[in-house]
């Protein structure tokens, strides 16, 4: 007996492997015979959850955790040809792989090859949905395609999005990252609660995502909410074997005991029926694994090994190892299925009544703008690289994460590719982790920063020049470490269009004379225009001081030491041509400048404004009237098209639910943290400042707010402190379409041990009949109604318990509200926030939080951040100041029809603004240049050039760049500007000989005709999407349409140039 039982087992082992039949393309499918064709099939989806960064670092989780889930993952697939296991991070496969033998990587090639470890999502991390522009999770997601593709082959390109863990879900995901990224399925583990209840009622977790407008079922996906391991969702097994005691538990031998596989059959079959309620075919689907599953693979997979034996022995059931790919290929063969369409997204995430996931929109603000700014620097940079055909850079430091590309700015995107995780660039990861971010970005700057002035020096002939990563409060040692320091400025304009009238704002420092801009290439002076810096930007160095351990006047010394030596911003009026370097000199002249004076060309007035005098300011295009009383601004005149409305500008704050009872009710975890926000009330806390010394009538009269006016030919500022910790600057542009807020908020007091969310509210009278919209990762706006949820959610629809709270969604662009016929609203921001429209005409932003209790989500922190990078309630030696931002609004306020064709500019111009470069050498006329154009200049204006990437040789072929187009209008959305356009690629990039071209997937990792697709038998699908044009490669300019809201992607190899190098010897 003894001797018969291995043959016993191994005839109950080959029970697991369910029969297959092939399909094009060489994968192996779950079968369809008529053996199954009345069982329920269960496909066992074994995965590992691995977060880029959470309570660990990315290195400190590689370690401790994804090196072993990896090694015993390959160890088990080899022992059972069954078994089969999903993986979704690059950035630790990546790191994996490097380790790896040679024999080691056969072995994984060939599991790779038989589709038993399958690759989902594929991108560097598991990325936000809320946070991200478009481009930023394309970027991250194309690094880990390109990455598969130069190890495993076209054969590996994942088919499948695995977004289970993101809190909520937007449209851009489903039809751009997953459709046009040649993965036309996607899962995810959380969604609104009332929605997922209905759902499992009706069958309809799964249906059919037509995310886009603009492209319709064109770029449709299969979604499908997890079932998770009881149906409340989430991506957990119902069984679980990570630990030793969990496989002790099911015991198979007879002989023994404690035997009882009739038990764990019976629970299976149990669970089995029970999902199979809520969904429309036989096919259901187990996520076996959570976070950093599988450190021991064995456990899992004899245990499942077990049960699947004794689970198909019975009969009841078929269970078996399965890829969300195989499932998706059974549920599309399945003809008597009917899916229906959905449209809308999903978010908020409304976890259960008064828990909504909207906090961390606005969590760690830096640390999003941070992010934003580095995708748009690492644009410039590719550009830059091709431009130069710069192929290397000597670096100081070689730490880095694995290399993908070949290029100098490969370092760079994979530190921001790994933000991008969704409790990276969300703001949900712990302080040291988050500090982790930021020190990868700032490492990976050195070696992009080498590349981008050895780039310009090429192209432009200028030397000595550097950067300066702290423009944005007014830090320059190149333009202000002495004074009168005469300059060079280069400037390089990420974007595929022309920048008219741009203004640099660069800190000089100066107590006399004035400075003469002059443009290199033609010889002409410049508009040019000194503002005295503003206290608050004089002040902020100082905040980075940690007096941990200090005395009293080292602490000072410090703080002088730390001081903005600048006095004054020296803004520079210039064209700036689309994908060009464009040469400026500034020099110092001796005529006397003084607040009152008339330095070159321009008037300067700077005046603190009296009370009760009637403030006007304007400038070409707009008017805006304050009241005389309280100062604040009242009124707003577009005088282009003469429309105007009451307008109002207030800053307030929540205060932050600290336990689980607020106003709108109790609820068991319902408070306010990293994750959720919950105000304690809906009252907005006004910051409208103290009153006046002056005031004398006992508090009757409104507070006022210390104006200072400054006007100029260029720019006119009014600058209001509205508290101690909370100051703007409203600025108007000669020329410019919007009104530009500029604020600084912080550090946010705590003295009374409450958490503050702080909001600055736009209010006009505008009859917006509670409709707003917001964008989806910068692209597509979504239609928003006030305490209403989209159609598709059940009935009533109605957001009831957390008015505030409730109403938020991610704003990562724009936020605008529209009376027809009369006028627009639209608010763009530098970065996400959470906004909402709570009243009509009113449009609200959440632009810093600083939260003192832990929401109970998993980081087991408070958002308690200081300028120091430590946490204030966690670290003992952290005597920092709290945490202070500075922050831009564009406010677009015109006609309905110009809004909507100044909006997608004016954002583009703000998150892509040219990027500028100093050297104090001021080389003599002749010397130096503007660059050459990269780009031609006949590209229509509703076309942008997204992306112009030469680091991925290995994939694409030398000489050959990854080029994006993006049509930067939705259909409707404009009269003339969301027509199709017509781009020739043969000319694209004048000066560079196009010898061919080919359309592939938006992460450039297959070409575009093979592309995995499904057919589904729609429910009433009335709809009509016309096909969209391929790429004309029989035309001799190579001819391609784009389409409204279209972002298509190509593969162009170029004539070979002459490659530059400054690596030294030295560097390896």
């Amino acid at each position: 007996m003894m001797q018969l039982r291995p043959l016993l087992l191994l005839f109950l082992c080959s029970l697991i492997a369910s029969p297959v039949v092939a399909r094009a393309g060489g994968g192996q499918e779950p079968s369809t015979s008529d053996d199954h064709d009345d069982k329920i099939q269960v496909h066992v989806i074994s995965h590992t959850h691995d977060d880029t960064g959470w309570l660990l670092t990315v290195d400190q989780y590689f370690e401790e955790e994804v090196r072993y889930i990896l090694n015993t993952v390959v160890d088990n697939l080899e022992r059972n040809p069954a078994r089969k296991f999903n993986y979704v991070e690059m950035a630790f496969f990546s790191r994996w792989w490097d380790e790896q033998t040679p024999v080691r990587r056969d072995a994984v090639r060939r599991l790779v090859k038989e589709k038993r470890l399958q690759f989902l999502n594929g991108g560097w991390c598991m990325h936000d949905e809320a946070g991200p522009l478009a481009l930023e999770m394309i970027d991250q997601t194309t690094r880990g395609h390109q990455f598969i593709l130069a190890e495993f082959g076209p054969h590996a390109a994942p088919s499948v999005t695995w977004q289970v863990d993101p809190f909520g879900h937007t449209n851009t995901q489903a039809w751009l990252l997953a459709a046009e990224a040649g993965m036309p399925a996607m899962f995810w583990a959380r969604m609104n609660f009332e929605d997922r209840e209905l759902r499992k009622t009706e069958r309809e977790l799964e249906y059919i995502w037509r995310g886009s407008k603009s492209n319709g079922a064109n770029t449709q996906i299969l979604g499908g909410e997890l079932w998770g391991s009881k149906g409340s969702g989430l991506y957990g097994c119902p069984f679980t074997f990570e630990e030793y005691h969990q496989a002790a538990a099911m015991v198979a031998n007879k002989a023994r005991h404690d035997y009882n596989m009739d038990d764990w059959v019976e629970r299976a079959v149990a669970v089995a029926l029970e999902q199979a309620k809520n969904f429309k075919t036989k096919n259901i689907l187990w996520a076996c694994g959570f976070d950093f599953a599988y450190k021991n693979a064995a456990t899992w997979y004899e245990s499942l090994d077990k049960l699947m034996a004794f689970v198909n022995a019975d009969g009841r059931i078929n269970m078996f190892y399965s890829t969300p790919a195989d499932y998706v290929q059974a549920l599309s063969e399945d003809k008597n299925a009917t899916w229906n369409v959905r449209e809308d997204d999903l978010m908020p995430l409304h976890e259960h009544p008064h828990v909504y996931w909207t906090g961390y929109f606005s969590s760690r603000v830096a640390l999003k703008r941070l992010l934003r700014k580095s995708s748009s620097l690492l644009q410039t940079a590719r550009q830059l690289a091709f431009a130069a055909s710069l192929r290397h850079v000597p670096v100081s430091q070689p730490r880095h994460g694995p290399r993908v590309g070949t290029s100098w700015t490969d370092a760079f995107e994979a530190a921001v590719a790994v933000a991008m995780h969704h409790d990276g660039i969300s703001g949900t990861a712990k302080q040291a982790v988050a500090d982790d971010y930021a020190q990868r970005i700032a490492e990976g700057r050195d070696e992009l920063d080498r590349g981008m002035v050895s780039s310009l020096r090429i192209l432009t002939n200028v030397s000595g020049l550097e950067v300066c990563p702290a423009l944005n409060v007014s830090l320059c040692a190149t333009t202000a470490g002495v004074e009168h320091q005469n300059f060079t400025l280069v400037a390089w304009n990420p974007l595929s269009s022309a920048q008219p009238n741009h203004i640099f704002a660069v800190p000089v420092r100066i107590h006399s004379g004035d400075y003469v801009a002059t443009a290199v290439a033609s010889g002409t002076h410049l508009p040019t225009q000194l503002i005295p810096l503003d206290d608050a930007t004089k002040k902020l160095p100082e905040l980075y001081l940690n007096e941990y351990g200090l005395s009293a006047s080292e602490a000072q010394d410090m703080r002088t030491q730390l001081r903005n030596q600048a006095t004054h911003v020296l803004h520079i009026q210039a064209d700036i041509p689309p994908m060009q370097a464009t040469v400026i000199k500034v020099i110092h002249t001796a005529n006397t400048v003084s607040e009152t004076s008339q330095p070159v060309g321009v008037r300067v007035q700077s005046q603190e404004w009296p009370w009760d005098k009637p403030l006007r300011v304007e400038t070409d295009m707009f008017r805006l009237d304050f009241d005389r009383n309280t100062q604040a601004l009242r009124h707003i005149t577009n005088k282009d098209s003469g429309v105007e409305a009451d307008f109002t500008l207030d800053w307030g704050y929540y205060e932050s639910a600290a336990g689980p009872c607020a106003e709108t009710g109790c609820a068991k975890g319902a408070v306010s943290g990293a994750y959720l926000f919950r105000p304690e009330s809906s009252t907005l806390h006004s910051l409208r400042g103290a009153k006046d010394d002056r005031d004398t009538d006992n508090g009757t009269r409104p507070s006022r707010i210390k104006t200072q006016v400054v006007r100029g030919d260029l720019v006119t500022e009014v600058r209001q402190e509205i508290s101690p910790w909370v100051t703007h600057v409203i600025r108007l542009r000669q020329g410019a379409p919007y009104i530009e807020v500029e604020y600084n908020v912080g550090p946010i007091p705590i003295d009374d041990k409450k958490g503050k969310e702080v909001v600055i509210r736009y209010s006009s009278d505008l009859r917006s009949e509670s409709a707003f919209a917001t964008d989806s990762n910068g692209l597509e706006l979504q239609p928003r109604i006030r305490n209403r949820l989209p159609s598709s959610y059940p009935e009533p629809r109605m957001v009831e318990d957390e008015p505030v709270a409730g109403n938020y969604y991610p704003v990562n662009s724009m936020i605008s509200l529209t009376e027809p016929e009369r006028a627009q609203l639209t608010v763009i921001t530098d970065s996400t926030q959470g906004g909402s429209s709570l009243s009509d005409g009113q449009v609200e932003l959440m632009v810093h939080r600083r939260v003192l209790h832990d929401d109970n989500k998993g980081v087991v922190e408070p958002l308690n951040e200081t300028m120091c990078g430590c946490n204030g309630a966690e670290d003992a030696t952290c005597y920092c100041a709290g945490l202070a931002i500075r922050g831009v609004h564009r406010v677009v306020f015109d006609t309905p029809f110009n809004a909507n064709a100044t909006r997608r500019v004016a954002a583009d111009r703000l998150h892509f603004a040219p990027e500028a470069f100093f050297s104090k050498d001021v080389q003599s006329d002749g010397a130096v240049r503007d660059g050459s154009p990269v780009l031609s200049s006949d590209i229509p204006p509703s076309i942008r050039v997204l992306s112009v990437i030469d680091n991925y040789e290995q994939t694409l072929g030398a000489n050959t760049v990854l080029v994006r187009l993006q049509h930067i209008y939705s259909v409707d959305e404009h009269d003339e500007l969301s027509k199709p356009v017509t781009v020739q690629l043969r000319s694209l990039f004048p000066g560079r000989q196009v010898l061919d071209a080919h359309e592939t997937s938006l992460t450039g990792n297959m070409r575009v005709e093979d592309k995995p697709s499904f057919h589904w038998q729609i429910a009433n699908d009335s709809s009509h999407t016309p096909p969209r044009q391929p790429l004309n490669r029989d035309s001799s300019e190579l001819d391609v349409e784009i389409g409204p809201m279209q972002i298509r992607t190509f593969a162009i190899k170029l004539q070979p140039l002459a490659a530059h190098s400054s690596r030294p010897a030295a560097v390896q």
